[in-house]
């Protein structure tokens, strides 16, 4: 018998939901709001997989802020099989959190979501200060860049990389991530994204981005 660990209720079902053996029910995955969104930043590729509500809030809250270790698997597990075979053979380069951060919870939150889908990892990004994008204003997340920095570069020269962050709000953090990302050299750059926070003026402008990269390809 298999126990959601969101809700803690048996997770029914027959088929092929039951034979991925997952960790979450369909009524929580649901709740989640999957939206499997792909917009275009900085040219590169960004598939975002959920929309911020309340229910992602909260679920995010429980095991980045109050250490609920037993909730890494349950982002990622229904849709795992699909993510592997779309990002086979890239090198996972998780946004970086503060030193603090990770001591004092014990994991990294990102690094620990996306090792299900047993990808290579690097850590190639360090914070220089301990902040809270959350708690940056708009002028400031603009040169969130000069908060970050290089490291371990030759880790992923001439590779498939896939930067990973957890929320995106205005996409500075993840702009920042790919200018330095191209810096090293890699093969080729994409994103994965957890969730997106609600920001009308940049869905439409994404948008635009997409039918214009789409006039292009034809």
């Amino acid at each position: 018998m298999s126990i959601c660990k969101v809700c803690f209720d048996e997770i029914k079902g027959t088929g092929f939901n039951r034979m991925r053996n997952t960790c979450i029910c369909q009524k929580c995955f649901n709740g989640l709001n999957p939206i499997y969104e792909k917009i275009i930043i900085e040219g590169v590729e960004c598939l975002i997989l959920y929309e911020y509500n309340e229910e992602m809030r909260e679920l995010l809250f429980k095991f980045k802020g109050c250490f609920d270790y037993e909730l890494k698997d349950v982002f990622l597990d229904r849709m795992k099989i699909e993510l592997k075979l779309k990002y086979r053979n890239y090198v996972v380069v998780p946004f970086p959190s503060s030193k603090e951060d990770d001591e004092i919870r014990g994991y990294n939150h990102v690094e620990e979501m996306i090792k299900i889908l047993d990808l290579p990892i690097a850590h190639i990004f360090r914070k220089k200060e301990r902040f809270k994008q959350s708690d940056l204003s708009k002028k400031e997340r603009e040169k969130i860049q000069q908060k970050i920095e290089l490291i371990e570069q030759n880790k992923i020269a001439g590779k498939k990389v896939l930067i990973v962050d957890d929320v995106l709000t205005t996409g500075s953090s993840v702009k920042a991530a790919i200018n330095l990302v191209k810096q090293t050299g890699p093969k080729s750059i994409k994103v994965l994204v957890l969730a997106k926070k609600p920001n009308n003026n940049m869905n439409i402008i994404n948008r635009l981005l997409n039918v214009f990269s789409s006039l292009l390809k034809k």
